[in-house]
């Protein structure tokens, strides 16, 4: 609960320090990216788990984590 709740205003405020004094459609495309960002994730993880075992999507989940660190 409380990892949501501080994870929760990051892309506000990363979306608010990107877009500041630039046009509307820098707002737009950052809104439509973060949409198009969250598609891959859910069918990757279902992937994942209908030909492996909840270990190995641990493991994805853990390799893409250090990987965007």
């Amino acid at each position: 609960m409380l990892l949501t709740s501080v994870a929760a205003p990051i892309l506000p405020l990363t979306m608010s320090m990107l877009a500041t004094g630039q046009k509307g459609s820098v707002i737009g495309f950052l809104n439509s990216a973060r949409f198009v960002g969250n598609a891959p994730g859910p069918m990757l993880a279902t992937s994942v788990l209908a030909f492996y075992n909840l270990p190995a999507l641990y493991v994805v989940i853990s390799s893409a984590m250090l990987f965007a660190l």
